[in-house]
């Protein structure tokens, strides 16, 4: 049986604040992965059935919160 393919998180922003969208299978494992690369943040917030939403510190950098995205697995 093949195995479902993971969703790609998605950084999203509004004005200063940013937050990223993901599977609510995923969410736990993706803050936890942030919180190692230092990258504050709140725990997962369920938003809809098809995502949740890590919101993370206002001021991040986007560049610094995409790349702990891609490195992400």
């Amino acid at each position: 049986m093949k195995r479902p393919s993971k969703r790609k998180a998605r950084l999203c922003s509004e004005g200063k604040n940013s937050y990223i969208e993901v599977a609510p299978d995923q969410a736990r494992a993706l803050h936890a992965h942030l919180r190692l690369h230092h990258i504050s943040c709140n725990p997962p917030d369920p938003c809809t059935s098809e995502h949740d939403v890590i919101e993370v510190r206002a001021g991040t950098d986007p560049k610094v919160i995409q790349a702990a995205l891609d490195s992400w697995k």
